[in-house]
């Protein structure tokens, strides 16, 4: 059992927070190196069952997410979805990024891998659930070529097809985490008061290219595995601009494979030492996944999360952990809410194991 020094309460108080986005995109986040037709149409697929599942276990448990949603998935048809797409393409230098030139169908019916607006609604519906930005094409701004005027204009036409459904869009996640300073200068004059940052370490500088070289891609998979309590945020972090916050990434939580129980269980132990880790320190833990990871496997995915889930209403019974959307911990880092004030002089211990 794990010690902890923890300190009297009182509204200064700061609590450890766990955070979670999903980048829902379906067929437009991977188009470039995953056709329509490719084996990876039946994650896809398997992620329109599997994001009911998602939303019936946050519920359960009382678990807030952001959904940063592609905005083409808003549209209830093609007609609506050309009607808000911007006048000035992306310029892309690498033709086969260019989303505009994919065939897509009539609607959610005919189409249900470039429209989602059933999915969205599903969404909104559940409560501590926030719809965030995914651009309207899955735009990427460092690309060679793309240029910050063709994001502008992206994100104007999200953020136009969210307000026809009464949604008001504040949390942005840029498309395969390509952050860059000159978009991020144009967030908050479309209102976006949150982002999230790329996690920290070599391996997850963002470069232009659809897939990363192979040693970055390794090191990625080790960093996850290894999942070190140095991937916490701390709330300072978030409080550097007022006008703009950075909820940056901590872990990808990456999908479960049928054919490697031990290292699945692994990884999920390694995540849950790392949220018991932020509990105890009064740190943010920030999971993110896509919703098509889940969509193989999706049981055993569900199951895992399940686990993690669990761990933290331990961890919100024993050090009032707290869950919440992206938007909820820009609005508590910006109001200056809390203070830390807990302290650990021990290593934490799991509190429940995985196997």
């Amino acid at each position: 059992m794990s010690h902890f020094r923890i300190r009297a309460r009182d509204d200064r108080d700061r609590r450890g927070a766990l955070v979670i986005s999903l980048d829902f995109e379906l067929l437009w986040g991977v188009r470039d190196h995953c056709p329509s037709d490719s084996p990876y149409r039946a994650n896809l697929l398997g992620s329109r069952r599997a994001i009911p599942q998602l939303l019936d276990l946050f519920e359960e448990f009382g678990v807030a997410a952001t959904w940063a949603t592609v905005g083409a998935l808003f549209a209830e048809s093609r007609d609506e979805l050309l009607r808000f797409a911007p006048k000035d393409h992306p310029s892309y230098r690498n033709e086969d990024l260019h989303s505009y030139l994919e065939e897509i169908g009539h609607s959610e019916e005919d189409d249900p891998l470039h429209f989602a607006p059933s999915l969205i609604d599903q969404i909104r519906r559940r409560p501590l659930q926030e719809i965030g930005c995914h651009t309207f094409s899955h735009y990427y701004c460092l690309e060679p070529d793309a240029g910050v005027d063709g994001f502008k204009t992206d994100l104007e036409s999200a953020v136009l097809l969210a307000r026809r459904r009464d949604l008001r869009l504040t949390s942005f996640v840029f498309p395969r985490n390509q952050v860059s300073s000159t978009a991020l200068s144009v967030l908050p004059s479309l209102g976006f008061n949150a982002y999230r940052g790329g996690e920290q370490g070599w391996m997850y500088d963002a470069r232009p290219g659809s897939r990363s070289q192979l040693h970055r891609r390794v090191g990625r998979f080790l960093d996850q595995h290894r999942a070190s309590p140095a991937r916490l945020v701390d709330w300072k972090e978030l409080g550097e601009d007022p006008k703009l916050t950075n909820v940056r990434g901590s872990l990808f939580l990456r999908p479960c494979l049928s054919t490697h129980p031990r290292l699945n269980a692994l990884r999920l132990r390694r995540v849950a030492s790392c949220m018991e880790r932020a509990a105890a320190s009064g740190k943010i833990l920030h999971l993110w996944w896509h919703p098509h990871n889940f969509g193989l496997n999706t049981e055993l995915n569900l199951s895992g999360l399940r686990y993690l889930l669990t761990v933290f209403t331990q961890c919100r019974d024993r050090f009032e952990f707290q869950s919440l959307s992206m938007a909820a911990a820009a609005s508590a880092a910006q109001n200056h809410a809390q203070v830390p004030e807990m302290v650990s002089n021990a290593p934490a211990t799991s509190v429940h194991s995985y196997t």
